[in-house]
């Protein structure tokens, strides 16, 4: 008998537990819902002199890339009537120290890192291009931070935005950022990568050297994200 007492006790308790923290975390799913109504969206066009990132076997430099398929996705986005936020619009980085190559580099993070958390955008998507040293792989995939649920969920639509722009890459699933990737792991609002490509294989950077093709891509980052929109209306 007093086994059963102390078991609906620790029932009770608990269940006045979960009532209580019910309203925090409905409100704080409100808020990120409630910011996304602003369609404010931050386009992060990865790297930037003199940090290019990858380089493909044919030469492609993967900073540049990655600002093309930006203002192309900008572009879009405005079109459909959203505010975008770019982190940078010329080939050069946004560091302001001078110093090293890795010195600059912390510094450009750094300044990434606060437009992200300046509280002026919804969402966060940074276009980068992916390189292994197994030439087979290709296709794109997003990545997307833990901080936040709705991160994965822009992943997921991003992700099968880029299916239908490239059937191969259809087995590829979003995947879940590991810790140390620096602004997925300190941004304080939904955030992803799109990595567009491997420029270790040679099919998929002469894919991304050609105009028509980083539209496409431009339009499946801008598709996916007005879907995450929509989405966001209905739930």
């Amino acid at each position: 008998m007093i086994f059963v007492v102390r078991r609906r006790a620790v029932i009770i308790a608990a269940a006045a537990a979960l009532a209580a923290a019910l309203p925090l975390l409905f409100s704080a799913r409100t808020e990120v819902l409630s910011q996304r109504m602003t369609k404010t969206v931050i386009i992060d066009a990865g790297h930037g002199f003199p940090d290019g990132g990858a380089v493909g076997m044919h030469g492609s430099v993967e900073s540049t890339l990655n600002l093309k398929i930006a203002k192309k996705t900008e572009k879009i986005l405005k079109d459909k009537g959203f505010h975008v936020i770019m982190t940078r619009r010329k080939e050069d980085g946004i560091h302001s120290c001078e110093g090293s190559v890795a010195q600059k580099k912390k510094d450009d993070m750094r300044k990434r890192l606060e437009i992200i958390n300046s509280g002026k955008a919804d969402i966060f998507v940074s276009i980068h291009m992916n390189k292994f040293t197994d030439a087979r792989y290709r296709g794109a995939q997003v990545i997307y931070s833990a901080n936040f649920k709705e991160s994965e969920e822009l992943a997921q639509l991003l992700q099968s935005a880029f299916w239908k722009v490239d059937k191969s890459c259809a087995h590829r699933e979003a995947m879940r950022a590991p810790s140390g990737i620096f602004l997925l792991k300190n941004a304080k609002i939904p955030a992803v990568i799109a990595e567009c490509g491997f420029l270790s294989n040679a099919d998929d950077e002469q894919l991304l050297g050609a105009d028509s093709y980083r539209s496409a891509v431009a339009r499946a980052i801008a598709d996916g994200i007005e879907h995450y929109y929509r989405e966001s209306e209905v739930n």
